[in-house]
């Protein structure tokens, strides 16, 4: 599955919580995402306690990145992957939920 999440970075864990999603969360983001949002993400996760976990993806969307993602959603037993960024990320992040069969939700800002 692959939905798109419209929200600010202090609602995502509410939004995905409510449109049906679990924990744990990995969300793959580029760098400058990160930078802007992760403190935000942490205090939505926390104020449902859902764990996830953020990881920097700046493509190329390669057969290497996706099994890195791939071997990574494992390893959280992530039950959901959210991807946000740029193209490369958003393509390795599509690439490896479909690999790992885990729904995949693409966070775009309000």
């Amino acid at each position: 599955m692959n939905d798109a999440i419209r929200g600010s970075a202090e609602t995502i864990a509410t939004a995905l919580q409510s449109a049906g999603y679990e924990s744990p969360v990995l969300i793959v983001a580029d760098t400058a995402t990160i930078t802007r949002h992760a403190p935000a993400w942490a205090r939505s996760f926390a104020a449902i306690d859902w764990k996830h976990r953020v990881r920097q993806s700046e493509g190329p969307a390669d057969s290497r990145e996706t099994e890195s993602l791939a071997t990574e959603l494992a390893s959280l037993g992530a039950r959901t992957l959210v991807a946000t960024g740029d193209a490369a990320t958003l393509a390795a992040a599509h690439a490896a939920a479909s690999r790992t069969e885990t729904p995949c939700v693409v966070l775009s800002p309000p």
